[in-house]
């Protein structure tokens, strides 16, 4: 059996279209993470500008896109089991981004 032409395997070739195609499949998807976002800030204590945030299944990248964007101060690991996946998050144009991988399948980690 060949894995990429299964429609739901991360490593079909599709996935490559994953940020045109998500936002139509969950309604409301980009506003998930604005509120995601404030929720862990609120759950933050006031006095710490810093946290430590891991995102499991980290391949789009948006998370860290998202919360990259609002807080500097923050330090992201992504963690992904497709190397396609953290492809993607790697295209990503944001500068903060910087990724030190090990895509050896579910050994995937990525520090940004």
């Amino acid at each position: 059996m060949n894995d990429t032409n299964i429609p739901m395997s991360w490593d079909h070739p599709d996935v490559y279209r994953y940020e045109e195609t998500i936002s139509l499949k969950i309604p409301g998807y980009h506003h998930l993470y604005d509120i995601t976002d404030r929720l862990m800030t609120a759950q933050l204590n006031p006095s710490t500008s810093s946290a430590e945030v891991l995102i499991v299944g980290a391949g789009g990248g948006q998370e860290l896109v998202t919360f990259g964007s609002r807080h500097e101060d923050w330090l992201f690991t992504g963690v992904d089991p497709s190397a396609r996946m953290l492809e993607i998050a790697k295209l990503s144009r944001w500068s903060f981004l910087h990724f030190a991988c090990d895509c050896s399948g579910w050994n995937t980690v990525c520090s940004v």
